[in-house]
């Protein structure tokens, strides 16, 4: 779990460094908050509209952070993280694109027709 946490300041450094944040600029912890059974909370904002916040303990971790591009348009990321890895949200994200229509006919094919016999199972 720490090298999850390490890799995820890492990649805010790495964010922030990208943005050119002004290090003069205003910043206000909102919100900092850990507990002796180690579930934590943060939250803290720039004058510069940058935002972050985290929530969590050993086994779920969530969160957020948004900022404004050099373009102007307000970026958005939310994620978790948990026991099967890191889940981003986000539109920034890339999407894979749609799924073929003779892909799925084929899939819906296979799934009316299962394989009855044992022998041709194993060989295929």
């Amino acid at each position: 779990m720490f090298k999850f946490i390490a890799l995820v300041a890492l990649f805010g450094l790495a964010t922030a460094a990208r943005l050119e944040i002004d290090p003069s600029a205003d910043f206000k912890i909102l919100e900092n908050d850990i507990t002796p059974e180690g579930a934590f909370r943060y939250a803290f904002q720039t004058a510069n509209g940058i935002e972050a916040n985290s929530a969590g303990d050993a086994n779920v971790i969530s969160g957020s952070w948004k900022y404004i591009s050099p373009e102007g348009q307000t970026i958005v990321m939310s994620y978790t993280a948990d026991g099967e890895g890191y889940h981003p949200k986000g539109d920034l994200l890339p999407t894979p694109p749609p799924v073929p229509e003779a892909i799925i006919r084929s899939i819906e094919w296979n799934l009316a027709h299962p394989v009855k016999d044992a022998v041709l199972a194993r060989k295929l």
